[in-house]
């Protein structure tokens, strides 16, 4: 695996696009019904949203890389055995 500088700039605009598509797919929907905010309380409003960059992250990931680095890149991340492809120090 070889290190990259620097994403071009339409795959972080990708990334946002995706990223904000997929967290106001679920909070759009709840405001537009009206559905109430309980102090406190994470599920079912804003906490699915949340989901979102990092889904649009492996998405965008897979897609400019392909499905094998995204499985290597969250290995090393979760302390797998790989070589740790996501900027994780040695």
């Amino acid at each position: 695996m070889t290190a990259r500088t620097g994403a071009p700039l339409s795959h972080v605009l990708l990334y946002f696009v995706v990223a904000y598509a997929i967290s106001w797919a679920w909070v759009i929907p709840l405001a537009a019904t009206g559905h109430p905010v309980a102090q406190g309380r994470g599920w079912p409003t804003h906490l699915p949203s949340l989901v979102g960059p990092i889904v649009a992250a492996l998405l965008v990931t897979a897609w400019d890389a392909g499905g094998p680095e995204c499985v290597t890149c969250w290995r090393g991340w979760l302390g797998g055995e790989s070589d740790g492809g996501g900027g994780r120090p040695p």
